[in-house]
């Protein structure tokens, strides 16, 4: 193909945002549907390229969005709801950490590969040197000229001289790479996720894909219904594909919508757990098998790596690692127990909303990782969350730093009332309270007498709602250390007495 017309298809392509391979497919057909000779045909065929090209862009920039449904359009309308999406991630700055780490280990190999440009300041702007091929031969061979600007996707050296990254795909696929031995871009935003619903028609489970600055703000929740505008792979009916800004700026939720609004569509009578267990059985795994599971997909492609699982949160760390996740240890609470208590460990990112406390029953899905100790033993496998639907909700999410003394809420622990604050069991909130001493009791239960000190145990701010606040009686035996009763009224009236010490 002539290389003019590749440029031209290539420039298409981009501001399309379609893949190369069917930019291709769309210039042959127009030449055998219309039974052109090339290359003596060539100008016709590029206009009738054009007036295609044309066509497709005013769809892309209309506001219509009855335009961009139709059968054979280029744009189909998704409705649905995503079970993972990862955070956007700019693939150029993760490229660029880690060809520079590359350079600082063995900066000569490195060099020699052709995977970098050394730039230095040059009387008529700045000296590039790079090793890459050239038409007179095959090999590899240093290249030196001098450019009038410094690459944006530049790193600052030392000695003063700035490092570049540079594209080292020769081909993709049969056709060349017209940016092979260039810089590559400062940033290129990606995100991935999995999509459940309804494409074109079409019901299913779609692996979707975007890149691009706009990536950044298409924030859809999981598992909430949504309405948007995407490109359905021409090649794999699984995968869809965001476009431009149309994809970003159709999102709507489903809910959002006016009840007349024709796009509404009832969900009463739709379960988002059965139509995920429907579409994705064979990527479920109880908590007990992960480390099974994760043995089993280990050497899978990304998008087959995925799992959904389902537990109870017993903690929950707001802080956020220096990787930005939040800690969420999850137990199945129906299973029987295990030597290290059944708890997995969850990572979630801070793009996903935690509004949930301790006791919750929650959905996650995510890729299973595991790594190893200081002594190199595998430690539990854990999940890296990239989506989570919230089942059965109790109380909220823990806010603020708790001193690492503090009492977790625990009935049998006399230290309950020795402190000032406690640390809720449902909701991980700390709470204030205050201690009241009663007076000295004895009292009877399961045939033996308790010399004890009768407590109130109350919240100190009483304006907290009555089904949220302390209110206890607690009687404790001091000669033993043990708290042997327990009393309270919330939903009936309620009692907890110590039967035995072990």
């Amino acid at each position: 193909m002539d290389k003019e017309i590749m440029n031209e298809l290539e420039k298409a392509a981009e501001l399309l945002s379609m893949d190369m391979g069917d930019i291709e497919k769309k210039w042959n057909e127009i030449v055998d549907t219309n039974g052109l000779e090339l290359p003596k045909e060539q100008l016709l065929a590029r206009g009738l390229f054009r007036q295609w090209y044309a066509s497709v862009r005013v769809v892309q920039k209309s506001d219509n969005e009855g335009s961009s449904s139709s059968g054979n359009s280029l744009f189909k309308n998704a409705f649905g709801f995503f079970i993972s999406l990862d955070d956007a991630r700019d693939m150029m700055a993760i490229q660029r950490e880690r060809i520079v780490n590359e350079y600082k280990r063995d900066s000569e190999t490195t060099y020699n590969l052709g995977k970098v440009a050394i730039i230095s300041n040059h009387a008529d702007g700045f000296e590039m040197r790079r090793m890459g091929k050239t038409s007179e031969s095959d090999g590899m061979t240093e290249l030196v000229g001098v450019i009038e600007a410094l690459p944006s996707n530049n790193v600052e050296l030392d000695n003063g001289q700035f490092l570049v990254p540079v594209d080292t795909t020769e081909n993709y696929g049969p056709r060349p790479n017209p940016n092979f031995g260039k810089p590559l871009p400062a940033s290129e935003f990606r995100r991935s996720g999995v999509f459940i619903g309804e494409v074109d028609g079409v019901l299913g489970k779609y692996f979707f894909n975007y890149k691009g600055e706009h990536v950044v703000n298409f924030t859809p929740k999981t598992f909430e219904y949504v309405h948007f505008t995407c490109i359905l792979n021409s090649t794999d009916a699984t995968r869809i594909h965001g476009a431009t800004d149309k994809t970003m700026m159709s999102l709507a939720y489903n809910e959002d919508l006016s009840d007349d609004d024709e796009k509404k569509v009832d969900v009463s009578a739709l379960s988002v757990q059965d139509e995920i267990m429907g579409r994705s059985e064979d990527n479920y795994s109880p908590l007990v098998d992960l480390e099974r599971y994760h043995q089993k997909v280990n050497d899978k492609t990304y998008n087959d790596r995925f799992v959904f699982t389902d537990g109870t949160a017993t903690s929950i760390n707001m802080k956020a690692t220096k990787n930005g996740n939040r800690i969420l240890n999850l137990s199945d609470l129906n299973a029987d127990f295990v030597d290290d208590g059944g708890i997995t460990t969850c990572w979630v990112p801070e793009n996903i909303e935690i509004d949930f406390g301790i006791g919750s029953n929650v959905i996650v899905v995510g890729r299973t990782s595991q790594g190893t100790d200081e002594s190199g033993n595998l430690r539990p496998v854990s999940i890296n969350v990239t989506g989570l639907c919230v089942l059965d909700k109790r109380g909220g999410p823990p806010t603020g730093e708790a001193p690492v003394d503090i009492i977790i809420g625990n009935w049998w622990n006399h230290k309950i009332l020795q402190t000032n604050t406690q640390i809720s069991p449902i909701s991980g909130s700390i709470k204030e309270q205050i201690v009241t001493f009663i007076g000295k009791e004895r009292i009877k239960q399961y045939g033996k007498t308790y010399e004890v000190d009768h407590f109130k145990l109350k919240s100190k701010d009483m304006s907290i709602p009555k089904d949220k606040r302390l209110d206890f009686d607690i009687w404790f035996d001091e000669k033993n250390s043990i708290i042997v009763r327990v009393s309270y009224s919330r939903m009936g009236n309620w009692e907890y007495r110590l039967k035995s010490v072990n």
